[in-house]
């Protein structure tokens, strides 16, 4: 019989995720909540629509945010017909949100998607 050297390319646990943007809720199968997206947002978006209301939007609580977001700005269950998804994601819809800041992650885009496919609820 030969030895087979092991290689260093394979995790040392089986358990190690294949990808490391996934954000937890997606891991346990569930969709991420809006208290989720929202930390998102309060962490991202604050300068202009959680301490202002800029493009006539704002998100100074997390209720706000939710009724402003399904007040023509997201599409639950369709995150392709969701100009939140699209300013974010750098669509071609104008400029990319957050202005004048770094992009969002591909997992806070991700998380945010995810929970617009999820039908956007209020959690």
């Amino acid at each position: 019989a030969t030895d087979v050297p092991a290689t260093p390319d394979v995790p040392a646990t089986p358990d190690v995720p294949a990808t490391p943007d996934v954000p937890a809720a997606a891991d346990a199968g569930s969709a991420p909540t809006f208290t989720q997206v929202y930390a998102i947002i309060s962490a991202n978006c604050a300068p202009c629509h959680v301490g202002g209301n800029s493009g006539g939007l704002g998100m100074s609580t997390q209720s706000a945010a939710h009724t402003n977001l399904l007040a023509g700005r997201v599409s639950p269950g369709n995150p392709s017909m969701s100009r939140l998804f699209c300013k974010i994601s750098g669509a071609d819809c104008g400029s990319q949100m957050p202005l004048g800041r770094p992009p969002l992650s591909p997992m806070q885009i991700g998380t945010i998607e995810a929970w617009i496919m999820a039908g956007a609820p209020n959690n």
